[in-house]
């Protein structure tokens, strides 16, 4: 992470395409990061949203394996890169637990 970088204790961009790169190799799936802005109750909140789709399908034929979307002020997140980290956990979750249920079905 970035402190090991003599940089700040939070994360920044390069964690972030690090951990996207590594997670894309390891699960053999695209990641692609989507970004909102829409009105909360106090003020404009920024809305991260990760999908992961299969590594090898063609743009517009990707099929959606797992999706993960945060609200940065519901989730006490207070930078982008710890909301994509966020979402990067969640979809890692949701892979694990359809690989389990394929098992189990």
């Amino acid at each position: 992470m970035a402190s090991s970088r003599n940089s700040s204790n939070s994360p920044d961009w390069k964690d972030v395409a690090t951990a996207i790169h590594s997670f894309q190799e390891s699960e053999s799936v695209s990641v692609a990061v989507t970004l909102t802005a829409t009105e909360g109750r106090k003020g404009i909140v920024m809305c991260v949203t990760a999908v992961a789709t299969l590594a090898d399908a063609k743009y517009g034929e990707a099929k959606k394996l797992a999706s993960a979307s945060v609200t940065c002020s519901d989730t006490n997140l207070r930078s982008l890169e710890g909301a994509i980290l966020h979402c990067l956990y969640a979809l890692d979750f949701q892979l694990a637990a359809n690989a389990a249920k394929r098992v189990l079905d």
